[in-house]
């Protein structure tokens, strides 16, 4: 009918859709590049893992997704839980921690009940902890389930500031 619709403005809050003029829904940021991600066996300020890795991630907003691949080379003598680090932005969110999907090589060596492994992005934090599911519970990744010659990759979303 010839009707002319406003399907999209832009202002000084950023992108807003349809008819909404409400500041909070506005698009205001939007950033794509690569990271670098490290390891460590212990926690973040445990002993770093000798590693060929790399990631992307896009950010939308104060959403974040990243992808990653990461092939862990020596641990170095590290022992402990998993944490992968340098993330391009730390989490910040409620509830406190978020998911994303992990898949790995035969060279994992996790226990015989375990199911998927995931990342698990926790808020106020630039890293992931690695965590493996059982029927029963879920358990911290550690040095002797991802030895020498483990290939991780996998992507994840989380919130930040």
């Amino acid at each position: 009918d010839g009707t002319v619709t406003e399907i999209l403005k832009i202002d000084n809050d950023g992108i807003k859709f349809g008819t909404d003029t409400a500041a909070a829904n506005a698009i205001d940021d939007y950033e794509e590049g690569s990271w670098t991600p490290t390891v460590k066996f212990g926690g973040p300020s445990g002993t770093a893992a000798s590693v060929t890795a790399s990631g992307k991630y896009t950010k939308i907003g104060n959403l974040v997704h990243v992808t990653y691949q990461i092939a862990i080379t020596n641990l170095n003598g590290g022992t402990g839980a998993i944490s992968v680090g340098s993330l391009p932005f730390s989490a910040s969110q409620s509830p406190s921690y978020s998911h994303g999907n992990l898949q790995g090589n035969s060279s994992k060596s996790l226990p015989n009940t375990a199911g998927s492994t995931m990342p698990y992005f926790e808020t106020n934090l630039s890293t992931f902890r690695i965590l493996f599911d059982t029927p029963t519970s879920h358990g911290d990744v550690q040095h002797s389930h991802f030895p020498a010659n483990t290939i991780i990759y996998g992507d994840g979303d989380f919130f930040t500031a």
